[in-house]
């Protein structure tokens, strides 16, 4: 059969706030306040917490979801416009998308992050959280880590919603 992952969905938060509530529809995937949709209009999941807090704006929230990728097509070409694989693909994995530039990723801090869905519930405080690794293999500098894009919310089943924040050190 075709792959079933956990993955982590960070997402503005009128986008995160529909995917937790089963409401996400092709008008919440096309909201992209930031311009962060480079490869599409679509919901963007990546293996890589780093990663996917990046792209949730203020919300600082990250959606752990369930997610079947069905036959999964490879793209390198951005297309803003995508709105679906091609013919025969239900998803589609791209190289992933440049860290946003502004504001300027943080430096290495302790989260704190309280984790509520399915039947646990907890508040976290974990260990220092890096900088994503830059592989100029995957886009140069700027960019990491494959990202998938789904376009159908019906093959993503939201597990846990992760709020969390970001602490100086001290």
């Amino acid at each position: 059969g075709y792959p079933v992952m956990n993955m982590m969905c960070g997402a503005p938060e009128r986008v995160a706030s529909a995917l937790v509530a089963g409401t996400l529809g092709k008008q919440d995937l096309a909201h992209d306040p930031c311009g962060y949709n480079t490869y599409g209009r679509a919901l963007y999941l990546s293996r890589y917490a780093s990663k996917a807090a990046h792209f949730c704006g203020t919300s600082k929230q990250l959606v752990i979801v369930k997610v079947a990728l069905g036959n999964t097509e490879t793209q390198t070409n951005e297309e803003r416009t995508r709105s679906s694989g091609s013919a025969g693909y239900h998803s589609v994995v791209v190289p992933g998308r440049r860290l946003p530039l502004s504001p300027p990723p943080p430096p290495p801090l302790p989260v704190t992050a309280s984790v509520s869905g399915g039947l646990y519930a907890a508040s976290l405080r974990l260990g220092a959280a890096s900088r994503p690794a830059v592989d100029s293999a995957q886009g140069g500098p700027g960019q990491h880590g494959e990202e998938f894009l789904i376009f159908d919310a019906a093959q993503v089943l939201p597990l846990y919603s992760v709020a969390f924040e970001m602490l100086l050190k001290s």
